[in-house]
C-alpha cells in the first residue's frame, strides 16, 4: 500500500501490511489536552481509529469524526483533517489535511 519511502517522513508507523496501515496519531483540545489514538488507514479508503486515551477506552475502530469528537473537539464534522494529526520524522505534529488529498 505504501512503500518504505513513502512512510520515512513519519514517526510512529505501527504496521505496513498490503491491506492497511497503522499509524499513531491524536487529537488536540485546548482545554483538556492530547487524546493519543492508532490511525488505520485501509487500501480501499476506509479509515479507522482506537482511542488509546485510557487503557479500557471504549472507543475502537471510530470514524475520524467520531474520535475527534471524544477528544472534545466541536466542529469535528467539518475540521476533522486539520484536528487530528500524525507524527512526522522530527516528531512535530502534521494534522491529517496535509497529508490526505
Amino acid at each position: 500500500m505504501f512503500t518504505e519511502e513513502d512512510l520515512a517522513s513519519s514517526f510512529g508507523v505501527r504496521q505496513n501490511t498490503p491491506e492497511f496501515v497503522e499509524i499513531d496519531c491524536g487529537c488536540t483540545n485546548p482545554r483538556y489536552g492530547d487524546t493519543p489514538g492508532k490511525l488505520r488507514a485501509y487500501v480501499d479508503g476506509k479509515v479507522e481509529i482506537d482511542c488509546n486515551y485510557m487503557e479500557d477506552c471504549p472507543k475502537d475502530k471510530v470514524s475520524p469524526i467520531e474520535f475527534a469528537r471524544h477528544a472534545g473537539t466541536t466542529n469535528a464534522y467539518h475540521n476533522w483533517k486539520s484536528q487530528i494529526w500524525v507524527f512526522s520524522h522530527d516528531g512535530h505534529k502534521i494534522a491529517l489535511r496535509g497529508l490526505v488529498c
